[in-house]
């Protein structure tokens, strides 16, 4: 089971895999496999993430499995500087978002089966979706079911998990009304995303850390603190 991914490059990942290797002891793997929510950065959630793992890892469930805990950064939203050609320049249209959250995935199985393929052990994965997330997990979860109606081999999906899922409908509120008519000009996405890379380019980082407390509300300045200063999240390019 191979793919070719639609964007490759460096991408932003949380990985996190058993403390002690393991052997071939009759244990399965189990891969939980994280989709972000806006603004399609991995690093938001690694204390979510960390902490699920130290759960997983000292329960009665351990005895049975072995948990990885994973999860990439939407492509067109790294924070890493693009080096490959390739890399999409701008965020991408949401039907390519999801082919290439799908390849990604793909992508990861074939690289864990590889690595693992001496123990011969067996992987299930759950799929995690937060936000929109969630409504990209829901795609996914079609897509997979298409090939296994087709008859083609595909992985041992045994789960998925929705947290808050995006509102499907939020186009016809107020805002979203508003929102629609300036999302759907094709003057507005490439200028918009320039112009945040401008501010993002000349504000220094504590004007940045403290417009993004009072915008966010919520006390979200350690994630942009994970973000300048990358001790958390490791790259590939898968």
């Amino acid at each position: 089971m191979s793919t070719t991914s639609l964007f490759r490059g460096e991408r932003e990942r949380l990985y996190y895999t058993p403390l002690l290797e393991p052997s071939n002891d009759g244990k399965q793997d189990v891969l939980i496999y994280m989709l972000p929510g806006n603004p399609g950065l991995i690093t938001y959630y690694q204390p979510f993430l960390s902490t699920l793992h130290t759960l997983l890892q000292s329960s009665p469930a351990s005895q049975s499995a072995n948990f990885y805990v994973c999860g990439y950064s939407f492509a067109g939203f790294e924070t890493l500087p693009a080096e490959d050609e390739q890399i999409a320049e701008y965020p991408l249209r949401l039907h390519e978002l999801i082919k290439d959250t799908n390849d990604q995935l793909y992508l990861h199985i074939d690289t864990h089966r590889s690595s693992h393929a001496a123990h011969e052990r067996s992987l299930k994965v759950i799929l995690m979706g937060h936000s929109v997330g969630a409504y990209i997990l829901l795609d996914l979860i079609q897509l997979h079911k298409e090939n296994i109606d087709s008859g083609k081999e595909d992985f041992d999906l045994i789960g998925g998990i929705l947290l808050f899922p995006t509102i499907t409908h939020i186009a016809q509120s107020r805002s979203g009304m508003i929102a629609s008519v300036s999302i759907s000009t094709k003057c507005f996405p490439a200028p918009s995303f320039d112009s945040c890379r401008i501010l993002h380019t000349i504000s220094c980082r504590h004007s940045l850390r403290y417009h993004m407390r009072r915008l966010l509300v919520v006390p979200l300045s350690d994630v942009y603190s994970s973000l300048c200063q990358p001790p958390f999240f490791t790259t590939s390019s898968d």
